[in-house]
């Protein structure tokens, strides 16, 4: 939701603006042959959303018309985000590009090598503190200059140890959430880990598998693991408060 409007986009290459409140329908383009994917992004008079074939596309928020278009390196299966001065859009390829939101020009472009075999999954940028954090499939997450996209520190929550490239996988692709000055992550055969957001350093981890992301509310950080269990933890200690084991382990 933005100012309202609840903004969507289809595989078909459909965009709408809803009415968050009744659902109405207030405006829809509908792009020929165009694969949207990961969902859109909008702030202000800019909505954003990538496609399968790595097209970005730029739409005035208050009636659909196009704005801009520019092509990238690789599909886009997450959804962009948007601040004053850039629009962040992450590759499959480990791209994270930094585009102009008045044309969509590429202001910068950061890269990291993706393993051989991966999750299919990105996480969304997330911006904060004028920085861009993105999580990758290496098991790292990284934060770059808003600026320029120099990186500003790398931290590793997952290894990526085995003999094989499946039990090698250690893809971050859950949501980040960045909460004041904190950032929470977590990758999948790694940690779930709450670090600070301007240096990058650890505050406290634990040990615990995730490829689905995770919510902080007031105290709490809430993550659901790989084998389908709900874990809270406390958001300052790390501690354990509660954990709901999966409904399939009770049958």
């Amino acid at each position: 939701p933005d100012g309202g409007r609840l903004y969507v986009a289809s595989i078909e290459g459909q965009i709408a603006a809803l009415d968050a409140g009744t659902g109405r329908k207030l405006w829809s383009t509908n792009v020929k042959g165009m694969q949207w994917a990961g969902g859109p992004a909008a702030r202000g008079d800019l909505l954003v959303v990538g496609s399968l074939n790595g097209e970005v596309r730029g739409f005035s928020t208050q009636d659909g018309s196009e704005l801009w278009q520019v092509y990238l390196s690789s599909e886009i299966i997450c959804a962009p985000s948007i601040t004053e001065g850039l629009v962040a859009v992450r590759t499959q390829d480990g791209r994270l590009f930094g585009l102009n939101p008045s044309d969509g020009s590429s202001l910068w472009v950061y890269e990291q090598a993706v393993p051989v075999l991966s999750l299919r999954g990105n996480a969304s940028p997330v911006i904060g503190n004028g920085l861009v954090y993105g999580g990758y499939d290496s098991g790292r997450v990284v934060a770059v200059r808003l600026s320029d996209g120099v990186p500003a520190w790398t931290q590793t929550l997952a290894t990526g140890e085995g003999r094989t490239e499946v039990e090698r996988l250690s893809d971050s692709d859950g949501p980040l959430v960045l909460d004041q000055d904190q950032l929470f992550v977590t990758a999948y055969r790694g940690q779930i880990s709450a670090l600070d957001a301007g240096s990058g350093r650890p505050g406290w981890s634990r040990e615990l598998s995730s490829f689905a992301g995770l919510y902080v509310a007031g105290n709490a950080v809430v993550v659901s693991d790989s084998e389908g269990n709900v874990w809270a933890f406390d958001r300052q200690t790390g501690s354990n408060l509660w954990k709901q084991e999966a409904l399939l382990h009770r049958w």
